[in-house]
């Protein structure tokens, strides 16, 4: 049953049973999202129909059931209904990003063009520089990366001051939830599960992004809220996870994550955590 609206619609690439990490977040129409469940598929106790063989079969069925009337192109549609299922029978939803809470894509964006501007640099990224840029996991660091790139000298550290500075105020207006979390967090309370916010970026933006959405989210729904600064190391390795279990007092098979890239699932997937991913269109052809 696909259920009511409003649904988090989600297509389909595969199931990925004891793989180390997602293969892909791009592939065929039926290709938006990266589901993978149990990290050793056999011997973990089965809370939902995902958790076993019959999952490709079950969402095949719901991709040939339900059109998008737009470009005709077979989608899932992950009702309130369904997710609640998932969660059930998990102490803990773990949300990997701020990514996954909102869109921000072409305002970060913007906003380091317009860092870049500030500081009289002749840089400009175009949407696909900047979603191949994404692989590196942070502002400060995409920034020097880029600058080494091109052989050059910046003050990282003061373009990406000037980058959150112009991000705030792009941010000024607010910003709103993506498509069905709002429904998921309801669900995730209402079974009185844990929710953090697993993030490893700059406390200052996080805050932001909060405040940004706070017609549509109360921060004190988080149990956990991470950054930069409660983590050695950022995504993809594991030491925000493992923060927030410990925090949490979770074991890693009794949490659920959702991620927003490629680096945010191999994190949560080698802490032991099953996983959803759930790109922005910007990132549904990330590898």
């Amino acid at each position: 049953t696909i259920g009511p609206a409003p649904m988090i619609m989600m297509d389909l690439i595969s199931v990925l049973f004891g793989m180390a990490r997602p293969l892909t977040f791009s592939g065929t129409p039926c290709a938006q999202i990266v589901l993978r469940y149990r990290q050793q598929g056999v011997g973990r106790k089965a809370r939902h129909p995902a958790c076993g063989p019959s999952f490709r079969r079950i969402h095949k069925n719901l991709c040939l059931r339900r059109t998008d009337s737009r470009n005709h192109r077979p989608t899932v549609a992950l009702s309130t209904e369904l997710l609640g299922e998932s969660v059930l029978g998990y102490s803990a939803l773990l949300l990997g990003s701020i990514g996954v809470l909102t869109d921000t894509f072409e305002l970060q964006r913007c906003a380091f063009n317009a860092a870049f501007a500030t500081h009289d640099l002749d840089w400009g990224w175009s949407p696909e520089v900047y979603a191949d840029l994404s692989r590196v996991i942070g502002g400060r660091a995409r920034i020097q990366h880029y600058a080494d790139s091109l052989d050059q000298k910046v003050d990282a550290t003061a373009l990406y001051d000037s980058k959150i500075d112009a991000f705030g105020k792009a941010l000024e207006d607010g910003a709103r939830l993506r498509r069905g979390i709002a429904d998921l967090i309801a669900e995730a309370r209402r079974c009185e599960i844990k929710i953090a916010l697993v993030s490893t970026e700059d406390k200052r933006q996080v805050g932001l992004i909060l405040r940004a959405l706070g017609r549509d989210l109360d921060p004190s729904v988080f149990d956990y809220i991470g950054d930069g600064s409660k983590a050695a190391r950022p995504k993809p390795e594991t030491a925000i996870y493992r923060d927030a279990l410990r925090a949490l007092n979770v074991e890693a098979e009794d949490a659920l994550a959702i991620e927003d890239t490629p680096e945010g699932a191999a994190s949560a997937i080698d802490a032991g955590i099953d996983t959803f991913a759930y790109p922005i269109s910007a990132m549904q052809d990330r590898t």
